[in-house]
């Protein structure tokens, strides 16, 4: 078997759970010679040098290439096999201009590196170095790896580069891990952690490339925020479509909190301690970088009383809880690095984490697929 033939036989293990995200046709893995062989008699169409083949739908004679490690099912990306099969074209709505601003963040700035080795989007809205906020953060993400109990394929729905450990963890159980962005960027960066334990798609969300109901798992983080409003919608049905029988999605979320939620935050004052004195901080953190980033980054954070609203209408078990109820920010001005006060808060949102969703600034969405869903 030849080098570019080996290489394509690792993704096999994925076709099982494929499909076309236009036509929900299955996928025909196809080297590069037959590739460029197909091709030859489209006019105007070329195959890129970085394609070491590509996933095939013969009903529709589209081609989805494969660069690298990374599959790419966006639209901007099909190759035409017929002359007969239109072109892709440049969508002129404001959701695909949303997307696409969200795209080149996130390319351009989000997933490279700054000057003191971290993400961009780690540095602007995560922890940099040990704090007490780290470990406040830290502390929410691992609350839901009990909810990760194994099994072939764990979904990793707008994965990023994966940056921080304990993300990791969430996929330890499971055979592969299978990570889909929009951003090539993060994509190559999480095939640089991951390695043969994962598969990488690059793809829509809102459109995701994969059968109904084929995930052990799926987990979320901080991704349905910078999805178009008008989409949010389509991309939650698009998660629960794609989780099995009797699986549990985990999203972690932004949220926009309640008119109340001042009294929340005096609330989560009183539970300091003899704390450090209060740290003044600014609301945009240094990047670490002289580079700042491209645009703004789009972003819309549904309310708790959407979330439950939305969840309602897929039949769905379901919960909305409290993740985090104060931001970076928030958390250092209130209590500067008490680790004290982190611990107490913690206490906090996971006795009453129903009661503080609707004040919080980050949710945990969970839902799982009912057993009798199984076909």
């Amino acid at each position: 078997m030849s080098r570019g033939h080996t290489h394509l036989a690792g993704f096999e293990p994925l076709l099982d759970i494929l499909r076309c995200p236009q036509t929900g046709s299955p996928l025909i893995l196809t080297s590069r010679m037959e590739l460029e062989a197909a091709a030859a008699g489209v006019p105007s169409q070329s195959v890129p040098a970085a394609a070491v083949g590509a996933l095939v739908s013969p009903g529709s004679s589209r081609a989805y290439p494969i660069l690298g490690q990374v599959i790419s099912f966006l639209e901007d990306d099909v190759l035409r096999l017929s002359a007969a099969v239109e072109g892709p074209g440049r969508e002129q709505t404001a959701e695909a201009a949303i997307k696409r601003d969200v795209k080149r963040w996130y390319d351009e700035f989000g997933w490279k590196r700054t000057q003191n080795g971290q993400y961009g989007d780690t540095a602007l809205f995560s922890q940099l170095g040990n704090s007490a906020h780290g470990f406040y953060e830290m502390a929410s993400h691992l609350s839901i790896l009990h909810r990760f109990m194994g099994g072939e394929f764990l979904l990793d729905a707008a994965s990023g580069a994966i940056p921080h450990p304990e993300y990791l963890a969430y996929g330890w159980f499971y055979r592969y891990r299978v990570c889909v962005d929009f951003s090539l960027t993060a994509l190559q960066q999480a095939a640089a952690t991951l390695g043969d334990r994962g598969f990488y798609c690059m793809a829509d969300i809102c459109r995701l490339p994969f059968r109904d109901g084929v995930f052990d798992g799926v987990v979320s983080g901080y991704t349905i925020q910078h999805v178009p409003a008008s989409s949010q919608a389509q991309a939650l049905a698009e998660l629960y479509r794609v989780l099995g029988p009797g699986q549990v999605c985990c999203i972690l979320t932004d949220a926009r909190p309640a008119r109340l939620r001042p009294a929340v935050a005096r609330l989560a004052r009183m539970t300091r301690r003899r704390v450090r004195p209060r740290v003044e901080t600014s609301r945009t953190p240094s990047t670490g970088s002289s580079a700042p980033p491209p645009s703004r980054l789009y972003g819309h954070a549904p309310t708790a009383r959407w979330w439950r609203r939305q969840l309602s209408t897929l039949g769905c078990r379901y919960s909305v809880k409290a993740l985090r109820i104060l931001a970076k920010d928030e958390f250092e001005s209130c209590f500067g690095n008490s680790l004290g006060a982190a611990r107490r808060l913690r206490v906090l949102e996971t006795t009453l984490p129903r009661a503080l969703a609707s004040y919080s600034r980050y949710l945990l969405v969970e839902m799982s697929k009912r057993e009798e869903s199984r076909r």
